[in-house]
Formats: C-alpha cells, structure tokens, sequence
C-alpha cells in the first residue's frame, strides 16, 4: 500500500510505500490546510463552488530501481471525506493529460464517505504515474475535506525480473565471448 498521511504542510511525504515502488511527496496546489478541532480532520478550504477547477492534491508512483512495472489491475484508491456542503471529488492521472476521471465520488452534505474505487483501468505501466485528485463543492458555505489524514492506493502489484532470467543472459553472454575466441584462434 502506498499510504500517504496529511500533517498540515505543504508536502507531505508518502508514509508507507511497498517494495519495488517509489512514490513522490503528496502536494497541494491552491489549496490551504486548516486542521479542525480534532487532529484527525483536516480541510483544504479553497475547493472551487459548482465546478472542478485548479485545486487539487497530486502525487507520482514510479517502479522502483529494477522494477519492471507496476500493474494496478487489482488496486483500489482510498480515503475519507466529510462535507458540509455537497463535495464531490475526481481522480485523473497523467496517463491521459488528465482529461478523464477514473474515479468520481459525491458525498451528500453532513455525510461522511469512505469511498475505495478500483483503479485497474490503469493496467500494467513501466513509467510514473502522476495521480490528481480535484474538489468542488456546491455551496460557499461550511467546509468540505479529509478525514482520518490520509489517502491510500491498495493492492499493487510489482514485476521484477527473475534472478535466474540474469543469470542466463549473462551465462549466454560469457558463452558467446568463448565461442568468438574460439574461432578467432582457429582462424590463424
């Protein structure tokens, strides 16, 4: 699991992230923290009013050094959102120019919303993955924003190569260094 935790600065390293993965600092772009009562909650209070705008949160996931690739096919986004107003939220990604969402959630006034949306449309990627997460709200009213401090993306999965695949193409390597020496000396 990539897990990233919000501790109310700007960029907010990710606190978990699996084997093989790399993940970049979580950012906000126009958007500003306050923590609530509790330290649990947190808001960004500039969301936009009846329609996505340029507020959002963003992070990478890149394969780690010697990964193959990382297969979402399995792997859900997820995290808590409490509104007052009506909040609703999409995710997109740098896979398309962010011009698609692949995963929308409305979370009604006064509701707090546990939503865990599958993500497998992103398949297998060898490259980074940069993941947006836009905001509005239906009114200028109340707050809307993230309980719990953090959001997640569950179930991925790593393709390393073999270590017996190495293993040959360097045996086969050495193999063919003999061979050519082995006919170089024959042909003299």
């Amino acid at each position: 699991m990539v897990l990233y935790q919000f501790n109310g600065t700007a960029d907010s390293p990710a606190t978990s992230v699996p084997t093989g993965v790399t993940a970049d600092d979580l950012i906000q772009n126009n958007l500003t923290f306050q923590q609530g009562a509790e330290t649990i909650f947190f808001t960004a209070t500039d969301w936009p009013v009846g329609a996505f705008g340029t507020s959002y949160f963003e992070w990478s996931i890149s394969p780690g050094i010697g990964t193959l690739w990382i297969d979402y096919s399995a792997a859900t986004f997820g995290y808590t959102i409490g509104t007052n107003p009506t909040f609703t939220t999409e995710l997109s990604t740098g896979v398309d120019g962010f011009t698609s969402s692949i995963a929308t959630e409305v979370s009604g006034a006064g509701i707090t919303n546990y939503p865990s949306d599958s993500i497998a449309a992103l398949g297998q990627q060898t490259g980074t993955v940069t993941f947006r997460l836009y905001g509005y709200t239906n009114g200028n009213f109340g707050s809307s924003g993230f309980y719990n401090s953090s959001i997640n993306i569950n179930g991925l999965t790593v393709m390393t190569p073999e270590p017996s695949t190495g293993g040959l193409i360097a045996g086969g390597g050495l193999l063919l260094g003999r061979l050519r020496r082995r006919s170089r000396k024959q042909a003299c």
